[in-house]
């Protein structure tokens, strides 16, 4: 019961929570964008685990707030529970002490009359045997005194370590509960005999203090000097409770809330398996204020009755809303039957855990191949449109328009083998569907196509290539994980074999100038617009241009890039063999390759 709260193992535990799991990007809340530790210190009732830590949060900040007062109020009350206790043993122990001790006990009847209707028979002490008043000394007195004040202790330890409020007011009440205990007892096993006695024997007088050079003490300041030094002793009690025990818990209660709630609760870390390296980020602090597109769906496929009340700040046309706008969803049922089936249960939750690539295996490669109900809002959604013939080509090129080229496979060029507009994106790892890729493998127009590279012309004004190089090095130099690795790359290529290409007397400055052109896409448009140099105003070495100047070694050691990489449905990007087959060697039956080129060599 006086078992100390939040102890060096229980603080050991919670900083390890704090650093092992709060900021850890799989626990955070993905569509709020928000740490587990912002949702445990907010008290979010929708957290779906650390139900630990969220009553643990809960309990520590009500009691920081009141807890302090509130126990203190408690142990006062039982600390004055017990001292009336203990009173009441020395007052029965002066009772003993001062009635006349024989070889035998002996009881005598006294009739007294109190009023003119009725007589009180009563049955009192007039002796007391030495053996009786010893035993009664021994066996009762004695346990008595241990209990009550073993029990003051314990129970003041017990009020003081206990956090939740609502259990340190159900604690207080049972620990009273527990000096009533041997009355309950008596009163349910002692003999009717024996209880009628008892009730009939007049209560021993308690003898008045006797003050050596004074006398007996006056019994109206015996009684004021008993309430004075209870009084002292439950101010002590209670100064001693507030210092050895309240306020230390108060500190470990703070420091507490310190290591789960105290300072940066805002981010997010991941250890990077490659490097081993902790890498962090800023998450957010507030949740949305309104529903997002899927909670509005699920709310308005759940149905339930709502309306406005007073303590809701939600009015009756925002409730209509969550209907109005809630995008359709595609319901997913057994052929055969309208019941629940297990099957089509298991087949959501193996969405659930797929990545693009997986999905893209299981479409077909048409457009709006879907419900047109579900179709249109998601259009409206990632390209502002209702049908895929009116999307913009433009969009179908961006690295994040993965849902449009799943929904649009045909409009985005995704079975197109020579100039699809979703540029470096017409990959099943970008949405497009396999049977689009395995389409355009197939296709007349590569099959037909003649074995030999674009000119520099040709490659520069198709708005293929340029897709294509703008979304691979978009997607390179913006995704954070790829992006300093390849700037690196490029810095240190730069510094390394080509410092005396380098413009201007400083060196130095102009390699950071030409890093940060590079990592600005600028090099890339610099490429786009005809300009064949390999940094900002670096000619090539070998004045290459077109599929020559991608293929050499010098842009491959630079940027990393590989314009002759498969073209499978595995591929992250597409490549350029179909467009530079004589920079990439093509051979007959290669995979992207035309149909034209030559065997390869046995």
């Amino acid at each position: 019961m006086s078992e100390t709260v939040y102890s060096h193992d229980q603080l050991s535990q919670l900083v390890d929570f704090r650093t092992n799991i709060a900021h850890q990007v799989k626990y955070a809340d993905m569509v709020t964008g928000r740490s587990l530790a912002r949702q445990v210190c907010d008290m979010d009732e929708q957290l779906p685990w650390a139900s630990t830590q969220y009553s643990a949060v809960e309990d520590l900040q009500n009691y920081a707030q009141t807890g302090l007062w509130l126990a203190l109020v408690a142990i006062g009350c039982w600390l004055a529970t017990t001292l009336r206790e203990i009173f009441n043993i020395v007052a029965h122990a002066a009772a003993l002490n001062g009635i006349d001790v024989g070889d035998e006990t002996v009881l005598e009847e006294n009739e007294r009359e109190e009023d003119e209707r009725q007589t009180d028979q009563n049955v009192k002490f007039t002796r007391i045997s030495r053996l009786r008043r010893n035993l009664l000394f021994l066996f009762v007195i004695l346990p008595r005194g241990l209990v009550a004040v073993v029990l003051a202790d314990t129970g003041t330890r017990y009020l003081a370590n206990t956090i939740g409020l609502e259990d340190l007011i159900l604690n207080a009440v049972a620990l009273a509960f527990i000096l009533d205990l041997d009355e309950l007892i008596e009163s349910a096993f002692a003999p009717r005999r024996a209880r009628f006695l008892l009730d009939e024997i007049h209560a021993l007088p308690i003898p008045r203090l006797y003050i050596p050079g004074y006398g007996r003490m006056n019994a109206g300041v015996q009684e004021r000097l008993k309430s004075t030094i209870k009084l002292l002793l439950l101010v002590g009690g209670l100064i001693a409770a507030y210092t050895l025990l309240l306020w230390p818990l108060h500190h470990r209660i703070q420091l507490a809330i310190n290591i789960l709630c105290g300072g940066e609760k805002d981010f997010i870390f991941a250890v990077n398996p490659a490097t081993g390296i902790i890498e962090t980020t800023k998450s957010f602090e507030e949740a949305p204020e309104h529903l997002t597109r899927e909670q509005r769906t699920v709310l308005r496929i759940a149905d339930p009755v709502l309306f406005t009340v007073p303590e809701w700040d939600v009015t009756q046309a925002q409730l209509e809303d969550f209907w109005e706008d809630a995008p359709p969803a595609m319901h997913r049922k057994d052929p055969l039957s309208d019941a629940p089936s297990m099957n089509i249960i298991n087949l959501l939750e193996a969405i659930e855990l797929s990545d693009v690539t997986d999905q893209a295996g299981n479409m077909p490669c048409m457009d709006e191949s879907y419900p047109r109900s579900v179709i249109r809002p998601q259009l409206l959604e990632v390209a502002q449109v209702e049908r895929c013939a009116q999307v913009d080509l433009a969009r179908c090129a961006w690295r994040n328009m993965t849902a449009l080229r799943a929904l649009c496979p045909e409009t985005c060029g995704c079975d197109n083998a020579m100039n699809p507009a979703a540029g470096a994106f017409a990959s099943t790892a970008f949405g497009c569907p396999k049977l689009c890729v395995w389409k355009s493998l197939r296709s007349p127009a590569l099959h037909n196509a003649p074995c030999e590279d674009w000119t520099p012309e040709h490659f520069i004004n198709d708005p293929y290539v340029e897709n294509f190089l703008r979304g691979m090095f978009s997607s390179f130099l913006h995704k954070p994980e790829m992006k300093d690795a390849h700037i690196m790359q490029y810095r240190k290529q730069l510094e390394e074999h080509f410092w005396d290409l380098l413009p201007g007397p400083n060196k130095t400055l102009s390699l950071d100038l030409a890093v940060e052109h590079y990592a600005s896409l600028g090099w890339v448009h610099d490429v786009v617009e005809g300009k064949w140099t390999i940094g900002l105003g670096i000619p090539h070495p070998r004045g290459l241009t077109g599929c020559a100047f991608f293929g050499s070694s010098e842009i491959k050691d630079l940027t990393g890039v590989r314009i002759c990489r498969d073209r499978s449905e595995f591929d992250d990007f597409r490549g350029l063999r179909a467009q530079c087959a004589q920079t990439c060697e093509c051979r007959k039956r290669m995979i992207g390759c035309p149909r034209t080129c030559p065997l390869p060599v046995e």
